[in-house]
């Protein structure tokens, strides 16, 4: 019996099929494996087209108010999970940071909620670290896409397209 499996185990080790089939599942697996490790150099392409990268520093994108930054952020396209534009104009998220200062929360399930930067388009923090806020779009009944990500340092993010890419105000 243990010969006749290593004698099938031999025949299937010179047949061509096999090892063809074996080739393509390492290639497919290798494909895979790149296009995970690059996905996110082919996302985010709104602020990509305008910075040449997922994120973008305060300095790139706030606009001066007062003598203190305002986070108002010009040129933003925000799309709904169609792609329909449904905005398209500058963006001012202070009424939303002034809402979180004030702790409260909208009536979104994930306003306020730990954020889990599953994208990994953040900065890699301990799990909890950041926290994800609904930023109304004007005139869209629905959370849509706008989100701010605080994180426990201080730290302020913006995004537009619900994590594709995002701003850093802070």
């Amino acid at each position: 019996m243990v010969a006749a499996a290593s004698e099938n185990l031999k025949a299937k080790l010179q047949s061509p099929r096999w090892w063809a089939v074996r080739v393509a599942s390492g290639i497919g697996f290798f494909l895979l494996l790149y296009v995970f490790v690059n996905f996110d150099h082919w996302t985010g392409a709104d602020v990509k087209a305008r910075t040449g990268s997922n994120t973008q520093s305060a300095a790139d994108e706030r606009e001066e108010f007062d003598g203190r930054a305002n986070l108002r952020i010009s040129n933003v396209r925000v799309k709904d999970q169609s792609g329909q534009l449904i905005y398209d104009g500058s963006v001012d998220v202070s009424p939303t940071v002034d809402r979180i200062a004030r702790n409260e929360r909208l009536d979104y399930k994930n306003d306020g909620s730990v954020f889990e930067n599953r994208e990994r388009r953040l900065p890699s923090r301990p799990a909890g670290y950041y926290r994800e806020w609904v930023h109304p779009t004007p005139d869209y009944p629905l959370p849509g896409p706008q989100r701010v990500v605080t994180g426990k340092n201080g730290d302020i993010w913006y995004t537009p397209n619900h994590y594709k890419s995002f701003v850093k105000l802070k």
